[in-house]
């Protein structure tokens, strides 16, 4: 399995279905961001946005110009109701 198979996955809204593939990745590739942000977009449409939030703040500590990233983390902490990080 690969990203792409995530991605397809995400496509067809099912979030917990790209989840293992998607942690896989990022457990080969720790250092790709997009798989991380590819990851935690799974967990948000997952209804999980705690891991989410965890792996965006990680992200953006590495690549803090990595805008999509940044949204993502708004919306994340804005579902665990960190209304002031949002």
């Amino acid at each position: 399995m690969s990203l792409n198979d995530g991605l397809a996955l995400i496509r067809r809204h099912d979030f917990e279905g790209a989840l293992p593939l998607l942690a896989a990745e990022v457990r080969q590739r720790p250092d790709d961001a997009y798989a991380s942000y590819y990851l935690a977009y799974a967990f948000l449409g997952a209804q999980d946005p705690q891991p989410a939030a965890a792996l965006l703040k990680r992200i953006l500590d590495a690549h803090p110009d990595f805008t999509d990233a940044r949204t993502l983390l708004g919306l994340a902490r804005i579902r665990t109701s960190d209304l002031a990080g949002a």
